[in-house]
């Protein structure tokens, strides 16, 4: 049971998290991949 509650758990606090989450991941990946083409030059 109480592995059950942690996957809802677990599953809510990802729907909660994931729109603001990928918004943060994706700007992320887009500061790295400036910062590696700065880095080359």
């Amino acid at each position: 049971m109480a592995r059950v509650g942690w996957q809802d758990y677990l599953a809510t606090l990802l729907i909660g998290i994931g729109g603001p989450l990928s918004f943060v991941f994706g700007f992320v990946c887009l500061v790295l991949c400036v910062a590696k083409a700065i880095r080359s030059l």
